[in-house]
């Protein structure tokens, strides 16, 4: 009895290796949303004060757009900026604000987030996992684009085969701070877009059992919309494995 109880257990661990179960959100979550002394608070949106103080501080080169922002107690309050820089990538930004009477507020850390390179080093590392099993052909067309399809100042992260088929699309998401997986396709599942940045889906169960299936990027979620008009796919700068 006790064999097939880790039978069945070790059938349902492998199970969840999945393409949508890839750990690709490096962000930890608190275990508990409450303020804590050394413990960040969730990311939350801006308040004209907290825009004030960036924009009081930060005076490096290049400009920086705050998106969103999350607190931590220690002696003083750090500030954990997410921002985006003019070209759509992301960058977090720590300004330490200290007591009353203690010193001004300062940056004390600039640090590009990196989440993306990092699913691209595993594809071209040979680790599928968590992505499309469409990489496993090693096709010589397959690789990469960044681009930002939603209009909100954040590259998207696009994986496909010669901008012709894009099987996994990953967003950052600023209102939580980590990056999210909002599709993963196969052979038979696959997206385009549109000159518009509509999201195209063509799948198919079998030769008679087809579809397609308009999309939006909206607050980092897929949202199907009607039928949209078909134009020319936008210019996307494209770059293999």
């Amino acid at each position: 009895m006790k064999k097939y109880i880790y039978a069945i257990a070790c059938m349902a661990f492998m199970g969840l290796t999945s393409c949508s179960n890839k750990p690709v959100e490096t962000h930890v979550a608190e275990a508990d949303s409450t303020y804590m002394v050394g413990a960040y608070a969730d990311f939350r949106a801006l308040s004209d004060e907290d825009k004030q103080l960036f924009e009081t501080v930060y005076a490096h080169q290049g400009k920086l757009t705050p998106q969103s922002v999350a607190t931590q107690v220690v002696a003083g309050t750090n500030y954990k900026f997410i921002c985006t820089d003019e070209g759509g990538e992301v960058v977090k930004v720590v300004v330490f604000k200290p007591l009353p009477n203690q010193g001004e507020p300062k940056v004390s850390s600039i640090e590009p987030v990196a989440e993306y390179e990092s699913i691209i080093a595993a594809i071209r590392n040979e680790d599928y996992t968590g992505v499309s099993p469409i990489y496993q052909y090693k096709s010589p067309t397959m690789g990469f684009a960044k681009a930002d399809i939603n209009d909100d100042g954040i590259l998207e992260l696009l994986l496909g085969d010669s901008q012709d088929a894009y099987y996994d699309i990953f967003t950052y998401d600023a209102a939580e701070g980590k990056v999210k997986h909002v599709f993963c396709g196969g052979e038979r599942d696959r997206v385009q877009f549109t000159g518009s940045w509509a999201i195209v889906r063509e799948g198919s169960n079998s030769a008679s059992d087809s579809f397609t299936k308009f999309y939006r990027l909206q607050n980092s979620e897929l949202v199907e919309v009607p039928t949209e008009e078909q134009t020319d796919s936008p210019d996307i700068l494209f770059e293999v494995f």
